[in-house]
C-alpha cells in the first residue's frame, strides 16, 4: 500500500492542529453533522479521481457516517477532513443535546454558492445524549468561561549578511526574555 499524500505539510498542519485545538479547549467528545458529498473530479497524486474520492468514501462507510448532496459540484470533504472526523467524532448526525457556550468559525478560500466555514460549537453536555456521563470539567482542564484573551504582537525584521552564531544567540535571548516563538523566514 502506497501513502502519496498523507505526509503532505498541509495534511500534516490539519491533522496535528485539530489535535493541539482540540486538547487546548478541552474537548471530551466531539460530534460531527452530516457530511456533504460534492461532486465532479479533484486532481491527486494518483490523477483525476471522481469526488467524494474513493478514500472518503472508505472512511464514511467504516463509520457509517450520515450523507447528503447538496448540489455542489467540488471537494467538499477532503481525505484528511473525513480521516480526522471519522477518527475523532463520536457520533454524526444531530447535535446531542447540550449548553451552548461558544461558537467558532473558520473560513475557506474557496468560493462556494454557499458560506464556505466550519462551525464548532463547544458546550456542556446534559448527560442524556446517546448515554454519555455529564461532563464534569477537571480543574486542569479550561473550561468555556476560563477563556482569556491576550493581545500577542508579531514583530518582524530582515537581517542580511549576519554571522549565523549571532542568530542563534539572538533566538535564545528573544525566547528567554519572554517571545513565544521565534522563526526564521528563509528568502529565495
Amino acid at each position: 500500500m502506497h501513502f502519496h499524500e498523507v505526509g503532505a505539510t498541509d495534511a500534516i498542519v490539519d491533522i496535528v492542529g485539530t489535535c493541539l485545538g482540540l486538547d487546548w479547549l478541552g474537548i471530551d467528545q466531539l460530534y460531527c453533522s452530516a457530511l456533504p458529498t460534492g461532486g465532479g473530479t479533484v486532481w491527486a497524486a494518483h490523477g483525476r479521481l471522481p469526488v467524494p474520492t474513493p478514500a472518503v468514501l472508505k472512511l464514511w462507510e467504516m463509520r457509517q457516517v450520515p450523507i447528503y448532496h447538496n448540489g455542489i459540484a467540488r471537494e467538499l470533504v477532503t481525505p484528511t477532513g473525513a480521516a480526522i472526523a471519522t477518527t475523532l467524532a463520536h457520533g454524526f448526525g444531530a447535535p446531542p443535546p447540550m449548553t451552548l457556550h461558544r461558537v467558532g468559525l473558520g473560513a475557506g478560500s474557496q468560493e462556494l454558492p454557499i458560506a464556505n466555514i466550519l462551525r464548532l460549537w463547544v458546550g456542556i453536555g446534559d448527560g442524556q445524549a446517546q448515554g454519555q456521563v455529564k461532563h464534569q470539567p477537571q480543574a486542569s482542564q479550561p473550561t468555556p468561561q476560563s477563556y482569556l484573551q491576550e493581545t500577542i504582537a508579531v514583530l518582524e525584521t530582515q537581517v542580511d549578511d549576519l554571522n549565523p552564531q549571532a542568530i542563534g544567540y539572538l533566538f535564545d535571548a528573544l525566547l528567554a526574555v519572554g517571545a513565544l516563538d521565534v522563526l526564521p523566514r528563509v528568502w529565495g
